[in-house]
């Protein structure tokens, strides 16, 4: 890829994600979503810590339960938070998906699509747990060529699943289906995906930044820099969490639309989303 190319696709993913920024500002009660999210994940993992330290007192009664039912209980948990993350982005990416149709649909009509495909998504999540597991027992085998194969696979697994929660709901398929064609979506507009996500990146980055620029500026105010430093990693994962899924669900419902729909999202210029596959469509001489 040439700087020239490279130059427009940042271009035209800046314009996109603006698209989104604009759409999510006509369209603010689905920022709830990940905020709900992020609340409801925080109370499970919150009440099962609590549950833990009034177990404390009397752990000599569970010196011998087994291993395996240890293990068993922190995979439910992670099963768990894992569902109420990927519930809450379907019904994000569903409310999305039919406003950018110009079709009406509020929170709950979203929750019921998304609840309406429960086996899907409960099917998705395992799959999920079982692949992050795979990639996190690679990295932790302290070795170089495990953490290649690990990253390789990472970023294998997140382009094949970039699109699966958008098909299962409107293509009414499973997860195995889901994943083949999000995989030829993905090969459509990889450059808009990539270069939304490396914007969002280099946002946080920036972020971080800031907080070691502040570290430098002021060496000797450690308490100050601490406090604002707490401030901003807080803010930084916030946004992450909430403001960054929630672009996230936007571009990847209209990327959706337009290359798997062949239906232009409203609030989206058709040229934003066209500019990529005319350049690959050239390229190969389609």
């Amino acid at each position: 890829m040439s700087l020239l190319s490279l130059r427009e696709m940042f271009i035209n993913s800046w314009a996109l994600l603006k698209s989104s920024v604009a759409f999510l500002l006509k369209n603010k009660d689905l920022i709830v979503l990940p905020v709900a999210s992020l609340v409801a994940c925080i109370i499970l993992v919150a009440f099962t810590a609590l549950i833990g330290v009034f177990a404390l007192p009397h752990m000599d009664q569970f010196k011998d339960i087994p291993n395996w039912v240890l293990l068993l209980s922190t995979s439910m948990l992670y099963l768990l938070v894992s569902f109420i993350t990927i519930f809450f982005n379907t019904t994000l990416i569903a409310c999305a998906t039919e406003r950018l149709q110009a079709k009406p649909c509020d929170l709950s009509q979203g929750m019921k699509l998304a609840a309406s495909h429960w086996r899907s998504l409960i099917s998705w999540t395992i799959i999920g747990a079982i692949i992050g597991a795979i990639i996190h027992a690679l990295e932790r085998s302290h070795s170089i060529v495990a953490d290649i194969i690990a990253l390789m696979f990472g970023i294998a697994w997140s382009i094949a699943a970039y699109f699966v929660l958008p098909v299962m709901i409107f293509d009414d398929v499973g997860p195995v289906e889901a994943i083949k064609r999000s995989i030829k979506i993905f090969g459509r507009s990889w450059r808009k995906v990539v270069g939304v996500n490396l914007i969002i990146v280099l946002f946080v980055a920036s972020c971080l930044l800031v907080l070691y620029g502040i570290n430098y500026v002021l060496p000797g105010e450690q308490m100050l820099f601490i406090e604002i430093g707490a401030v901003i990693l807080f803010l930084t994962i916030l946004f992450s969490v909430t403001i960054g899924a929630a672009f996230n669900c936007i571009v990847r419902s209209a990327l959706y639309l337009h290359y798997h729909k062949n239906v232009t999202a409203t609030d989206f210029a058709p040229e934003i989303l066209d500019q990529a596959f005319k350049k690959q469509k050239r390229r190969f001489g389609i």
